[in-house]
């Protein structure tokens, strides 16, 4: 599952076409989410049937599947890479503290100013979990206003690429290792 392979091809399928679509695993009890599920599902159905129908099956799948192919595997990898770097921290149970793991699990993901504005922000992950009542047209404005916000690692786009290395935590040192570098210990 942590390779790079598997979770950047093989994930967004499972998550987006799967998942997401299908309220498996989720409580019988949570009716409101099951029938917002179904809806969605039932409007996507709807949206395919009347693409099927107006510019037919075939260049409806060859429009949709490089978009669907693309933006989901850079979904996946903006999310992944916010909290999968060299000098991550990962705490359990009573060593988990909101305000620390909010700025030393997640990155500051400093994305050129089209990825910015396409991305909604999502570079600025750790203010969202700081607040996430925070919108994401504000989170630039308020990394840059607020001073009390303790300083977070930095990565920019092409440092992000490094880190689809990075795969076991190991417990001992704290840090996310390569699978070689697991392998020689």
């Amino acid at each position: 599952m942590r390779h790079p392979a598997v979770y950047l091809l093989l994930g967004p399928v499972y998550i987006f076409l799967l998942k997401h679509r299908l309220p498996i695993g989720m409580p019988l009890s949570w009716k409101k989410e099951w029938i917002s599920i179904l809806w969605n599902d039932v409007a996507l159905a709807a949206v395919v049937v009347l693409m099927w129908q107006t510019i037919g099956l075939t260049p409806f799948i060859k429009i949709q599947a490089p978009v669907f192919v693309v933006s989901t595997i850079a979904g996946i990898w903006l999310f992944h890479v916010q909290h999968q770097f060299d000098t991550t921290s990962w705490k359990r149970d009573e060593r988990w503290d909101h305000v620390d793991m909010s700025m030393k699990g997640s990155s500051y993901l400093d994305l050129p100013q089209p990825l910015r504005w396409s991305t909604a922000n999502i570079g600025l992950h750790h203010i969202y979990y700081l607040c996430s009542a925070i919108p994401n047209y504000r989170l630039l404005q308020c990394q840059r206003e607020v001073k009390e916000i303790p300083p977070v690692r930095r990565l920019t786009l092409w440092q992000s690429f490094r880190c689809a290395r990075l795969a076991v935590w190991d417990e001992k040192t704290g840090r996310l290792l390569k699978f070689s570098e697991m392998r020689k210990r």
